[in-house]
C-alpha cells in the first residue's frame, strides 16, 4: 500500500514540477514582451529628446 501511495505522490510531484515549469515560461514570456515595449519606448525617448535638441540648436542659430 505505500508503495501505491508513494507512486501516486510521485505522480503529483512530477505534475506539479510540470506545472511550474510551464507558469514560469509564461512569466519569462510576458517579462520579455514587457522588456521589449520598454525598450521601443526608451528608443522613442531618445530620438524625440534628439529631434528636441537639434531643433533647439538650429533655433538659437537662426537668432543669431
Amino acid at each position: 500500500m505505500f508503495l501505491k501511495w508513494d507512486n501516486k505522490f510521485s505522480s503529483c510531484c512530477v505534475y506539479r514540477v510540470q506545472y511550474l515549469e510551464q507558469e514560469l515560461l509564461s512569466i519569462r514570456s510576458k517579462e520579455h514582451e514587457e522588456m521589449a515595449t520598454l525598450e521601443k519606448a526608451i528608443e522613442q525617448v531618445e530620438d524625440n529628446l534628439k529631434r528636441t535638441t537639434v531643433s533647439r540648436s538650429l533655433s538659437c542659430i537662426n537668432m543669431l
